[in-house]
């Protein structure tokens, strides 16, 4: 699902409403091949031009879970492009991501990118691989890393989106797996990034889990991490 403005306007919203569950998934559940290398589905509004990327919208109205498996939730800034994203607001009993998947806010061109944020009355559990076994595919090549991710950036001219977590004090967060959140100014940004904001009952990082904000060698600020 996607809206993509590659001339001069903006990109619509993507809204999906239900009663139930959204689940979106790029590998079939018999599949044991990482998401990375099959196939990814996704929604996304970016725009390639000059105008604003839509806002991404899930709210399964606090009675089903969102689950993302392999698959990417995208808000973006493309090179050369100048307009800003609205950003992604997810609202569900719980989220789980996996396999690979990522929900992104990124700026690559000139314009400011969007907020990141997710609201539950239960879980969020975000999850990549374990350590791969010697001899595989993986252990060959570090790049095919499956890492599961939530990150706000700017590479362009403009400043990083903030990323809001919260279970509403019920849930338990858990970040495993080489997942990580980040908020990252890359080495061609001019712009500030912006804070990561966890509240949850519980939370629980392990084997490589990871919340990063950082200046990777462009110009601005990075922003501060609180967790609660």
């Amino acid at each position: 699902i996607s809206s993509i403005t590659a001339g001069k306007g903006n990109a619509g919203d993507i809204n999906v409403t239900t009663t139930g569950d959204i689940s979106i998934s790029g590998t079939t559940p018999q599949s044991t091949k990482p998401a990375i290398l099959g196939n990814k589905s996704s929604i996304s509004s970016t725009t390639e031009g000059r105008g604003d990327a839509g806002k991404i919208t899930l709210d399964t109205q606090g009675r089903g879970k969102l689950l993302l498996s392999g698959a990417n939730l995208n808000n973006s800034i493309e090179k050369d492009a100048v307009g800003n994203s609205k950003g992604i607001e997810i609202s569900a009993q719980s989220v789980d991501l996996k396999q690979g998947s990522f929900i992104l806010s990124e700026n690559d061109g000139q314009g400011d990118a969007g907020n990141i944020s997710i609201k539950t009355i239960g879980d969020i559990s975000i999850s990549g691989t374990n350590t791969p076994s010697t001899g595989s595919i993986l252990q060959e090549d570090p790049k095919l890393l499956v890492i599961s991710s939530i990150s706000s950036n700017t590479n362009g001219k403009g400043n990083a989106g903030k990323i809001t977590i919260d279970t509403q004090n019920q849930g338990k967060f858990s970040l495993s797996n080489r997942a990580d959140i980040v908020s990252t100014i890359g080495k061609n940004g001019i712009g500030n990034g912006n804070d990561i904001n966890i509240s949850a009952r519980e939370v629980d990082i392990r084997n490589e889990g990871s919340i990063r904000s950082d200046n990777s060698g462009g110009k601005g600020d990075a922003g501060n991490i609180n967790i609660k």
